[in-house]
């Protein structure tokens, strides 16, 4: 984003200046203005990925199904999302976008770790708790490494994840094996005291 804003200011400070021969501004002006689409692009799924609308206009459920579409559409990987909850009444806002939030992560590390080819992903809610079960057919990876401080190749991902699911007042649990895939279990009870939900 920076290199490509960059690119475009000094593009546009040449045609000020009239370093641009004037047979070539057509072509030049083309090309900033394909730059400037790239960038929209950029930030509106920038934007899509922080937060999207559907999670406060349509509820957890729905939010998800698109997230799992586009991000598969995105990716080759296919996702089999299924809502055991049925679009149930709306969850707590801190909860839903915490649940959210970790989906995104857990699929960032598919892309980034796991060489999948299929994942799924089941929510489900309770009268006590809700859950969230991520699994991947992926390379999988020693869990002892869960216990080590991160490492830049490492997985950051699930400390933060662990530590959004915690702020939630639930519990992260996660299983992997070399060469068998990673399951991501989440458990956060209805009536644990929540913070105001995040924006992020």
């Amino acid at each position: 984003m920076g290199q490509n804003l960059n690119a475009l200011k000094l593009g546009l400070k040449m045609v000020r200046n009239g370093e641009v021969r004037p047979s070539l501004a057509p072509t030049s002006l083309s090309q900033l203005e394909e730059l400037t689409d790239r960038l929209l692009d950029n930030v509106h799924r920038l934007a899509w990925e922080l937060r999207s609308p559907a999670l406060d206009d349509l509820g957890l459920a729905p939010a998800l199904q698109r997230y799992c579409e586009q991000w598969s559409a995105r990716t080759g990987i296919l996702v089999d999302f299924q809502d055991l909850a049925l679009q149930s009444a709306r969850l707590p806002a801190a909860i839903e976008t915490a649940l959210y939030r970790v989906t995104q992560e857990a699929l960032t590390n598919v892309v980034k770790h796991a060489k999948a080819s299929r994942v799924s992903l089941l929510l489900n809610r309770r009268p006590d708790y809700v859950s969230l079960i991520v699994e991947d057919d992926g390379r999988g990876f020693d869990e002892s490494e869960i216990l080590e401080p991160p490492s830049p190749d490492g997985r950051m991902g699930l400390v933060g994840m662990r530590e959004r699911v915690a702020s939630a007042g639930g519990t992260l649990q996660i299983e992997s094996s070399v060469g068998a895939g990673t399951a991501l279990y989440v458990r956060i009870p209805l009536n644990a005291r929540l913070p105001r939900a995040e924006l992020i």
